[in-house]
C-alpha cells in the first residue's frame, strides 16, 4: 500500500522496486487524493479526502483488531508495542515510556498478571538495544 506518495521524491528507487514488485505479481494499492505518478500504475487507487489519512488507517487497525488478523505474539516478541506509555495530560511524562525505579521500560505480563521489564535477555534487538516483553 501506497499512502500518499509524492512522485518528486525519490522518484527512480520507487519506480523500479514498484517495477520488480508487480513482475513479482505483487498487487500495489495506492491512497492519495489524485490518481497520478504511481497511482496511475497502481493496481487499485482508493482516493481519499486529504488530511483524512489518519483516519482511514486507524479504521483499517480496528478492524483487523475487531476481526482477530493481528499477530500479536509477533507484535510483542519483535516489537516496542506492548511497552507500557504513560497516559497523563499536561505532565512532563505524558506519552513517555514508563519505566520501573531502575529505569527500566514496563510491559504488562498478562499470564503473571503483574508489571515487569519488558526487555528480556537474549530476545531480539529492540530501540533501546535490548530485547522486547
Amino acid at each position: 500500500m501506497l499512502f500518499g506518495v509524492a512522485e518528486d521524491h525519490d522518484s527512480n528507487p520507487i519506480k523500479i522496486g514498484l517495477g520488480k514488485l508487480k513482475a513479482r505479481g505483487v498487487k500495489v494499492v495506492s491512497v492519495n487524493p489524485v490518481q497520478t505518478g504511481y497511482s496511475a500504475i497502481a493496481d487499485e487507487w482508493l482516493g481519499i479526502t486529504p488530511g483524512t489519512d489518519g483516519l482511514f488507517v486507524l479504521a483499517l487497525v480496528h478492524e483487523l483488531l475487531r476481526a482477530g488478523k493481528v499477530d500479536l505474539d509477533f507484535l510483542t516478541r519483535t516489537t516496542n508495542a506492548a511497552w507500557l506509555v504513560i497516559d497523563a495530560p499536561g505532565t512532563p511524562e505524558d506519552g513517555l515510556f514508563a519505566r520501573d525505579a531502575a529505569g527500566r521500560v514496563l510491559a504488562f505480563d498478562r499470564k503473571q498478571g503483574r508489571l515487569r521489564p519488558a526487555l528480556r535477555p537474549g530476545s531480539c534487538a529492540g530501540a533501546e538495544g535490548g530485547g522486547h516483553a
